[in-house]
């Protein structure tokens, strides 16, 4: 059956299926397809691992094994693109974060995303802490900023440390590193939880026009 653009969930079920002989997909692979055509499709947008874990009336573990396999099997390979694609996606779909006296950390329910992001941080030499949970990643809160910083062309992050030392009043942060860090430590947790679940959407997406309006607006609550 010839591949089509914008088959049918079924029209690619069955392309698959048929793909090694009728018959001869295993159960075990013919569900962990559905399961990546059913995300495809968008239907576990918005719900955590218990939310499908209730809707498809399995376990949660059972979940993330099917999160796992489907994405190594049936979806895009984790390169850069892709990885910070998917963080954009999690990031800006209420994604659960804090910030504490010296850690950031991140749940995340999907294994993929969460290697993808712990290998970034180990790419910049920048460890970090699964002792916690196995779905949390904890980064010291300098080292996130590194990390940030890792995900800029080095060109662009010079155009942004100039955009930020124009916006810094006196003894103020001059550069994008040292104003993350400085937003990290100022304020209550809600505003530095705030610039991780905001700021790093914006640097994943390569939005430097928001990233600099972002930059302003954490100037303004430092002091000066």
């Amino acid at each position: 059956m010839a591949k089509m653009q914008n088959q049918s969930v079924g029209d690619q079920f069955l392309d698959e299926y048929l793909s090694r002989g009728l018959g001869n997909m295993p159960k075990r692979e013919i569900d962990v397809y559905i399961f990546h055509l059913m995300r495809q499709e968008g239907a576990f947008d918005g719900m955590s691992v218990s939310d499908i874990s209730n809707e498809l009336r399995i376990t949660p573990n059972r979940v993330k094994s099917l999160m796992y396999e489907a994405s190594l099997r049936f979806e895009p390979q984790m390169d850069e693109y892709e990885l910070k694609k998917r963080l954009v996606h999690y990031f800006t779909s209420s994604p659960i974060v804090d910030v504490d006296s010296k850690w950031v950390m991140i749940q995340f329910e999907d294994p993929i995303l969460r290697d993808g992001f712990t290998a970034l941080a180990k790419k910049q030499l920048q460890l970090t802490d699964r002792s916690f949970g196995s779905e949390i990643v904890k980064i010291s809160k300098h080292k996130y900023s590194d990390v940030l910083i890792s995900m800029i062309d080095k060109n662009e992050v010079k155009k942004l440390d100039k955009e930020v030392k124009k916006l810094a009043k006196k003894d103020q942060p001059t550069t994008l590193r040292k104003l993350i860090d400085a937003g990290l430590n100022q304020g209550v947790a809600a505003t530095r939880i705030a610039l991780v679940t905001q700021l790093t959407p914006l640097i994943a997406d390569a939005n430097f026009a928001e990233i600099v309006t972002y930059a302003q607006e954490i100037l303004n609550n430092l002091p000066v």
